[in-house]
């Protein structure tokens, strides 16, 4: 598949990237390239390939996302240990919306 220059200045503009105009026949020639490739692709006969989403066979292991409270009290004793301004039991911070 071709690109013509003015397709590959819509894209370009469609990503947001600028592009000089002497630059426009090498992108021209390597996205033309790349679609080249997948089309190749569509000749392909997958039609008994079996579906996969994990082909390792490895199984991911889960463990219950839970605190004791005495972890929960000491990270929130550090956090508020580290912070410049505390003022009643929470961090202080700068204002972000101007009045």
């Amino acid at each position: 598949m071709e690109l013509k220059k003015a397709e590959i200045k819509h894209i370009a503009d469609l990503a947001r990237l600028k592009i000089s105009d002497k630059d426009l026949d090498f992108y021209a020639g390597e996205l033309s390239a790349v679609l080249g490739y997948v089309e190749k692709l569509n000749e392909v006969d997958a039609q008994k390939v079996e579906l996969a989403s994990n082909i390792s066979n490895l199984n991911s292991v889960y463990r219950k996302d839970e605190t004791s409270p005495k972890q929960r009290t000491g990270v929130a004793k550090n956090v508020i240990n580290l912070a410049p301004f505390v003022k009643n039991r929470f961090v202080k911070v700068k204002n972000v919306f101007k009045k």
